[in-house]
């Protein structure tokens, strides 16, 4: 741009308040009345000419080109006050883009005018000149409104207090305002909030399902209310009962519930994924696919609450991400069963830190109570199609009421936690003792009272009674399984091994059918009209090879007696049958099985 096109007679016609905040044009700004000291200055104003671009017009009418179109929107710090910059919308040559002009900036002019051109500026400051004038206008700028820079969703630190980040918003005790992201917002929101408590009276009397919704809730309290540790809650059962729809139930909660993140990746991965969800649920379907040799170590890095220590490119020690969170995890086995497939026992901290809660059994599964569908199969469709079209609506009411009320709610779950320990525990027994179980009926009390604040917000249409009926429930099932848990791995063994046999002595046929069904689960074997053992198939116990590991199983038939061992001290024996083959067999007495 040539010198004639900087500067012409023909004048810009909008002026620029000194205050963009002003209602009526401001008086000069300090720059201006400094320069009104000295005759020579000749004085100046900002306008804009019809497409926004920026002008100074001098004393004798004359008027410079400043710069391309920038319109000021907000003063911006981090949430400690550090790094204040000046948030303004810029022309590029692609579009509008909104960047942060730092404070530093501002005593700059040339590296104001670098600043701007690196943003992509269109038309940036021609000269030094032109970006001094544009210094003077920055320094008109208010600090208000003030908005605050986050990376991510969860808890700040605000005014001596907390607030919570969700999205573009953030929730206070007296106020809901906008934040700016460094890093974009990615949940998904859709369907009518209004109609949300209504549809999840649908959950009262499926315990799993409410269980699910409430865990979710309380991964919001855990910093805010002083527990102990993040934890994870492992919804236990065979296929196709419904335990992957427990896990849309939570995540639709915040965002999309369609697609499930998986454990299909590596430790460190899995725990970078831990530390973005903090002060939220963290969702992973198919422990199946988690690397088993992991697990056991992700049990604590997911409780620790703060993701592993790495160094930075310069060989600093970076800052690790906080982890404050409830992992809900879905599997056929359990987290600790797939440990022991690797050689590992699960010990006391890895047992308090993962909550393993059987989800049922087909046909219902997760679904007891079907509200008038006519299958439970009926009911767990109807719950996807109604997630689908209505998420991420629960979780900033339930946040906003959450902050607004933190301090009264604090005080009463103070006051009300031993009770609600209580109420959860009611009707079990157990070992008052055991250190373990304090700590689990802890995250059950978090989870109950974090259902009664979201039926205060008016996201979750249950009474209290009925989240702690459905709370109690599943805290029964949990220590069904952590006393088998801690039984010996072999003891544990041996009673699954007989448990199976018992329930599945229709289908032990007598051995001379053996050629009608090669496949059937055994056969028994007779001499003059009496039982004498049972055959058991290879690949009838292949479900508990499975979740103890080939070794560990042999290993504990074999130190038990119960199996009649083979050559070389084999729990199988090849045995031939009528047809002339000789396939191997797992050999019990029929007395030890009442046959």
């Amino acid at each position: 741009m040539s010198k004639s096109d900087d500067k012409r007679a023909a004048p810009p016609i909008k002026r620029v308040p000194a205050n963009p905040a002003a209602k009526e044009p401001a008086k000069r700004t300090a720059a201006a009345k400094e320069s009104a000291k000295e005759p020579s200055a000749p004085s100046r104003e900002f306008e804009t000419d019809a497409d926004g671009n920026l002008y100074t017009r001098a004393a004798d009418g004359t008027v410079a080109k400043i710069c391309s179109p920038i319109e000021w929107k907000a003063f911006v710090t981090d949430t400690d006050g550090r790094r204040p910059a000046h948030l303004v919308e810029i022309t590029t040559i692609v579009g509008s883009q909104t960047v942060e002009i730092p404070i530093g900036l501002l005593d700059k002019p040339k590296k104001l005018k670098e600043f701007l051109v690196e943003a992509g500026m269109e038309s940036p400051p021609a000269g030094e000149a032109a970006a001094r004038q544009l210094v003077k206008l920055f320094a008109t700028f208010p600090r208000t409104p003030h908005i605050v820079r986050v990376e991510r969703d969860g808890w700040i630190p605000r005014q001596g207090g907390s607030a919570y980040v969700f999205g573009n918003t953030m929730y206070a005790q007296d106020s809901a305002v906008q934040v700016r992201r460094t890093v974009p917002a990615t949940a998904s929101q859709r369907g009518d909030p209004e109609k949300w408590p209504a549809f999840t009276r649908n959950l009262a009397g499926n315990p799993v399902l409410v269980a699910a919704a409430c865990f979710g809730f309380a991964s919001a309290l855990l910093k805010p209310f002083g527990h102990s540790s993040s934890f994870i809650v492992a919804f236990v059962g065979p296929s196709s009962i419904g335990k992957s729809s427990a896990l849309r139930l939570a995540q639709a909660l915040m965002t999309d519930p369609q697609e499930l993140p998986t454990w299909n990746g590596t430790r460190s991965g899995l725990i970078v994924a831990a530390g973005q969800c903090s002060d939220k649920p963290l969702v992973l379907d198919e422990i199946g696919q988690a690397q088993v040799q992991d697990l056991g170590a992700l049990t604590y890095d997911f409780g620790n609450g703060a993701t592993r220590q790495r160094a930075t490119s310069s060989g600093r020690l970076a800052v690790a991400a906080p982890v404050s969170t409830v992992t809900l995890v879905s599997g056929e086995v359990s987290t600790f069963d797939l440990m022991r497939t690797a050689g590992h026992s699960p010990n006391g901290g890895q047992v308090a830190r993962c909550i393993t809660i059987p989800a049922g059994n087909p046909p219902a599964g997760v679904v007891e109570e079907r509200h008038g569908e006519r299958s439970s199969a009926a009911f767990v469709r109807k719950l996807n199609n109604t997630l689908r079209e209505n998420h991420g609506i629960a979780w900033p009411q339930f946040v906003s009421y959450l902050a607004g009320n933190l301090d009264e709610l604090r005080t009463e779950y103070r006051r009300r936690m031993q009770k609600t320990g209580h109420a959860i525990v009611e009707g079990s027994e157990y070992d008052r003792s055991n250190n373990v179980l304090p700590r689990v009926i802890g995250h059950f009390a978090l989870a109950t009272f974090a259902g009664f604040i979201a039926t205060r917000a008016g996201v979750l249409g249950l009474t209290e009674e009925e989240i702690t009926s459905a709370l109690r429930e599943c805290f029964r099932r949990w220590l069904t399984t952590y006393v088998t848990l801690v039984k010996s791995p072999e003891q544990t063994i041996i009673e699954e091994v007989r448990a199976l046999i018992a329930s599945r002595k229709a289908e032990i046929i007598p051995y001379a059918d053996s050629v009608k069904k090669p496949e059937a689960f055994g056969y028994l074997y007779t001499a003059r009209g009496k039982p004498l053992k049972i055959l058991v198939n290879r690949a009838s116990f292949d479900a508990l090879k499975t979740r103890h590991g080939e070794i560990v199983f042999h290993n504990a038939l074999r130190a038990s007696g119960l199996v009649k061992l083979g050559p070389r001290n084999s729990v199988t024996d090849q045995k031939t049958l009528p047809d002339g083959s000789r396939p191997s067999f797992y050999e019990f007495r029929a007395t030890d099985f009442g046959l």
